[in-house]
């Protein structure tokens, strides 16, 4: 049995911050698990400002800002409109695409860059409204086509972040 006691203790290491809970059980043993968060601290170096043009494809535009800039490590959110979409929900250990015409509203769309297998990876989501109002949302990939314009944010990092496979996801999951 479980005494109500928690603390969370942190070590920063050279890879960043990483938290253990210990929780005190009634026999005085402690016992000791990685908590669910871990957390990676770094500084905003620059901010790049791009826009994509009517019919270029938005990952291709965010994938090639990234690699022109030699972005290791961001965020970024864009704002704007599409034609067409694809966007990817995961499920049981893979993507399933689905695609959506017409005219979307990007209501939000965010992401964050890192190093994947050392080189450049984007990673965003998207959530579109249709003439009605109605959301769809998603893993944006290629084939979001920009119509009439879109608007692109790029928060660079001073720090790369890496990610790694996690088998018991089939993610490539941050490396923190």
């Amino acid at each position: 049995m479980k005494i109500g006691l928690d603390v969370s203790l942190a070590a920063a290491t050279g890879r960043g911050l990483f938290v253990w809970n210990i929780v005190l059980e009634l026999n005085d043993r402690l016992s000791y698990w990685p908590a669910v968060m871990k957390t990676f601290t770094s500084k905003v170096t620059k901010t790049i400002i791009a826009r994509c043009d009517r019919g270029e494809d938005l990952y291709d535009c965010l994938d090639k800002l990234v690699k022109e800039n030699q972005v290791r490590s961001g965020c970024f959110q864009v704002m704007g409109a599409l034609s067409r979409a694809k966007l990817g929900i995961f499920q049981q250990g893979r993507y399933e695409w689905v695609e959506h015409e017409g005219v979307l509203e990007i209501a939000s769309c965010i992401g964050n860059v890192s190093l994947k297998e050392e080189k450049p990876f984007v990673h965003c989501h998207a959530v579109l409204a249709d003439h009605k109002g109605s959301s769809i949302g998603g893993h944006v990939g290629p084939g979001c086509i920009v119509d009439p314009t879109a608007e692109i944010h790029l928060q660079v990092y001073d720090h790369p972040i890496s990610r790694r496979h996690g088998p018991d996801t089939n993610l490539w999951i941050l490396d923190i």
